[in-house]
């Protein structure tokens, strides 16, 4: 399943990533009620879902990098938590 990796809030040169987001969504899904979107949100602690500005459902995780980085083994940990929760939203969202 592709989804979006974004390297965000940057310093004045570019540089220096403090954040990275994933990015999973559904352009087709437009119709998913805010009331399932809302009982994903309550029942999950890592990510959270939305509806973009063409109203499809999104499913995001912010990994704060700041700070000196982040290890291999917990961004690797954090992948871990992404790939199991967007495999379950994709399941939860087509069902």
């Amino acid at each position: 399943m592709p989804f979006l990796i974004a390297l965000m809030t940057f310093n004045e040169h570019l540089a220096d990533c403090k954040t990275v987001q994933f990015y999973f969504g559904f352009n087709d899904r437009k119709g998913f009620s805010l009331e399932e979107l809302n009982e994903w949100n309550r029942t999950r602690r890592f990510v959270r879902v939305y509806r973009d500005e063409q109203s499809g459902p999104v499913l995001v995780i912010n990994v704060d990098t700041d700070k000196g980085g982040l290890p291999q083994a917990m961004f690797d940990e954090n992948l871990d938590v992404w790939l199991n929760q967007m495999r379950q939203y994709r399941r939860y969202i087509t069902e």
